[in-house]
Formats: structure tokens, C-alpha cells, sequence
């Protein structure tokens, strides 16, 4: 079983380097599996075409390569830049590839992220799914997720689009930011701040914080816990000029105030000023 999958621009020119993280169920799950025991295998090739390198890795394996339980696909930073569209046509095409499998971008190589072992999951790649599925509701700095369905949406009507991305920490995987992409080459990076401001835009609204200053004359932060919101987009059209008025609405809560004055918090005053200086924030933000 292939839980994840990683695609990088090869050492030689016109080839990329194909990695496939194996599932060891005997080590995750079964009696036999030891303390410190391997949980997976990481085997990676290289070759002109993606089905090639896939061909190459059956003459290494003593077993039938299964794609239906693919959590993701990492695609290298190099790869990214110089276009995806024909490294990915194999998987679209492969009816066993699963289409829930979540793409993403990696900073640098996406094949040294799968040694990376994190301690609360079986694999990486579990690793970076779960990320996705608990906690892209809960914080605006995760891009939305974006699985194989929309990758070929986008790829095959030339729109541009976004992909989450990550990073490595000192020990572990940081997924913060995002990449863009016109078409289907990597063109620039969006921090945390700025997918968040992209969310608000795409009325795909999340849990997340935004941090003030000088509310009231205080100079020490102030956080805002968004709980929920909307975004409602409309296209005001005159001849070839396309325009468009975006309402967003988000509610949340005082979360965090380094300077407690429960008396003035209370009134009504300060939180009319509170609110006036989150909808001057998100402006200013959705506008960058």
C-alpha cells in the first residue's frame, strides 16, 4: 500500500524523481511490531516519465503496488516551478489512484520530507493528512485543502490555483502558507497572514486569531478568535472592466488581552472600537 507520494525534478536533465512511501502493516499494526520498528518504507526512482519510474520500482518489490489508499502527494518546490501538468497526468489517468488524496507543495525536496517521522502518527504521510483533515477548520494559516478531483479541475481548464505548503521545523513538518500557481507552475508564496486573508476572499472562512494593538490606547496585544463568517462576492461589470464588491461578515470573541481592565472591556464603547479596528484589519489585509 502507497500512503504517500513524492515527485521532484531528477538529477539529470528531463527526469523526475519518483517516491512512494509503502505502508508495513506487519510493523504498524500487527503482534510482530516491535518498539522502534520501521512502520514504513520509502523507495524513490528516477526516469523521463512518472510511469516509467513506476514500472522501475516494480523490478525492486516483491509486491503488487496498490494506489487506493493514498493520503498524499508532495510535490517538490524545483518540479513546481518548471510545471506540473505532465508529471501529473499518470495519476489522473490510473483508475486505482485514490481521488481524495491530498497535493501539496514542499519547500525544497518533497522526497527528504518522507524520512521525517513524526511521534503521533504511523506514517509522514498520515502525518500531513490528518494536519489537513483536524486542523484546517481551526486555523486560517493552512491553506484549504485541495485533493486530486480539484487538481484536475484546475490543470485541464488552465485556471490558477493555490496549494498548501510545507516546511521542515528544526525536528519536525510545519504546513503554514501556501503556494501559487499560474496555470500549472509554481509562481510565488503566500505567508500564513496572507492565506488567511485569501480564505476570507474565497468565502472559505476558518477558525483563526487576529492580533491588534493600540485598541483603546493600549499598546500590548489584543486577540480576536474568529468562530465563524461568510463571504459574499458580486461582479459589477462595465464593458471590458470587471470589478467586484466582496461583504465579509465574521463573529468571535475576545480571546487574549495582556492588559486586563474588565470595567472598560465591558461597555459597549469598547467593543464598538474593537470591532471597528478587526473590520480595518481585514480590509487592509484582503486588500493586500
Amino acid at each position: 500500500f502507497v500512503l504517500g507520494i513524492g515527485l521532484d525534478k531528477g538529477e539529470k536533465e528531463g527526469e523526475i524523481t519518483l517516491t512512494y512511501q509503502f505502508a508495513l502493516p506487519s510493523a504498524m499494526f500487527g503482534e510482530g511490531g516491535g518498539k522502534g520498528e520501521k512502520k514504513v518504507w520509502n523507495l524513490a526512482t528516477s526516469s523521463s516519465t512518472v510511469i516509467g519510474a513506476h514500472k522501475e520500482l516494480l523490478t525492486r518489490l516483491n509486491r503488487v503496488i496498490n494506489l487506493e489508499h493514498t493520503r498524499v502527494l508532495l510535490i517538490g518546490e524545483e518540479l513546481a516551478r518548471e510545471g506540473i501538468s505532465k508529471h501529473m497526468d499518470f495519476f489522473f489517468r490510473d483508475i486505482n489512484m485514490r481521488r481524495r488524496t491530498d497535493v501539496l507543495v514542499a519547500q525544497d525536496k518533497a522526497q527528504d520530507f518522507f524520512n521525517i517521522m513524526p511521534p503521533t502518527a504511523n506514517s509522514t504521510s498520515d502525518y500531513l493528512a490528518d494536519i489537513i483533515s483536524q486542523n484546517e477548520k481551526r486555523t486560517g494559516h493552512i491553506s484549504s485543502k485541495a485533493d486530486m478531483v480539484e487538481m484536475t479541475k484546475n490543470l485541464r481548464r488552465g485556471t490558477d490555483f493555490i496549494l498548501a505548503k510545507v516546511a521542515r521545523g528544526e525536528k519536525d513538518i510545519v504546513m503554514s502558507g501556501a503556494g501559487v500557481f499560474r496555470k500549472d507552475k509554481l509562481i510565488g508564496v503566500l505567508g500564513a497572514e496572507e492565506v488567511m486573508a485569501t480564505r476570507w476572499l474565497k468565502s472559505n472562512i476558518s477558525k483563526g486569531t487576529i492580533t491588534l494593538k493600540n485598541i483603546d490606547g493600549a499598546k500590548d496585544e489584543n486577540v480576536f478568535e474568529i468562530s465563524e463568517g461568510r463571504t459574499k462576492v458580486k461582479p459589477r461589470i462595465q464593458g471590458e472592466d470587471v470589478n467586484f464588491d466582496v461583504s465579509i461578515r465574521v463573529e468571535g470573541d475576545i480571546a487574549e488581552m495582556k492588559v486586563l481592565n474588565f470595567k472598560r472591556t465591558v461597555t459597549g464603547d469598547f467593543i464598538n472600537m474593537f470591532e471597528k479596528a478587526i473590520e480595518e484589519e481585514i480590509g487592509k489585509r484582503c486588500n493586500e
